[in-house]
């Protein structure tokens, strides 16, 4: 899938530019061992280790590039992304997409594999370089509005891969409590787990009492009681503690995002909630 490059400069505009900048000094891939079998070529970021920089290439092209090994201790990333209908509401999808192109280019900075799951069935497999993370890009900011199983999903994402990989979900979770726990036990079994859950400010802090909505899931038509925003709040935010704990009872690392933040900070955020040391 050819990009529009309108999309290509805000991707590297709004995604790639904010990554480098939360990265620099920080970010350090245990993929950048000392095997000596060569992977690739690709551009210097500042934050790099000089001391990968191929000056012969350097001096015929006058631009930076790293040289990229295979290493043992690489970890593949699988995305799994929710496009769901839900995530239509207020923004959420976009947010995704933005993270989803985050973690993606993540990987290719760490010289990891990634590919992408939909939770409608949409999948991209395995590959490295740079114009495989803006394909992943491409896939998440389509959004679907579609319908979608978690459990399925994951089944599907355990399938993928026999050997342990990092499943990075970005999702908001809006599925029974009970679904999203036995998928999250059963990914967590056997891959290491991370999470980054986009909710609305709409859901956050409820404010709809007394109106009729629609499920976005099912098309179902939903009165919610007057008087009831305090109850209503206390009810999406429990929902939330418990996927939550759901997730970090089983080993997994967690992250909260509303859709109406800045980027740039809940990344920095997210950097520090699930890929500190």
């Amino acid at each position: 899938m050819r990009l529009p490059p309108e999309v290509i400069n805000e991707f590297e505009l709004r995604v790639k530019g904010v990554v480098d900048g939360v990265l620099v000094g920080k970010f350090r891939s245990r993929s950048f061992g000392g095997s000596p079998e060569f992977a690739e070529y690709r551009p210097y970021n500042p934050g790099d280790d000089p001391r990968r920089i191929d000056w012969k290439v350097y001096a015929r092209s006058r631009r930076l590039f790293l040289k990229v090994f295979f290493h043992e201790s690489e970890i593949p990333l699988l995305l799994l992304y929710d496009d769901s209908r839900s995530m239509t509401y207020q923004g959420k999808d976009r947010m995704a997409a933005l993270f989803g192109g985050a973690l993606a280019y993540m990987a290719y900075r760490g010289n990891n594999a990634v590919s992408l799951l939909t939770l409608s069935g949409r999948y991209v497999p395995p590959g490295r370089g740079y114009a495989h993370v803006l394909r992943i890009y491409g896939e998440c900011i389509k959004g679907e509005g579609a319908t979608s199983h978690f459990r399925k999903s994951v089944l599907r994402a355990l399938a993928a891969s026999r050997k342990r990989i990092l499943v990075a979900i970005v999702s908001d979770f809006a599925f029974p409590l009970k679904e999203v726990e036995v998928g999250i036990n059963l990914l967590a079994r056997h891959h290491e787990v991370v999470a980054v859950h986009v909710v609305a400010p709409g859901e956050w802090n409820f404010s709809d009492d007394g109106r009729v909505l629609v499920d976005l899931e099912t098309g179902e038509r939903l009165s919610v009681p007057p008087n009831s925003r305090s109850i209503q709040r206390a009810r999406i935010r429990g929902w939330i503690s418990s996927v939550r704990r759901a997730i970090v009872e089983m080993g997994g690392r967690y992250s909260l995002v509303l859709s109406d933040e800045d980027f740039s900070d809940a990344l920095r955020r997210v950097v520090g909630d699930i890929f500190a040391v």
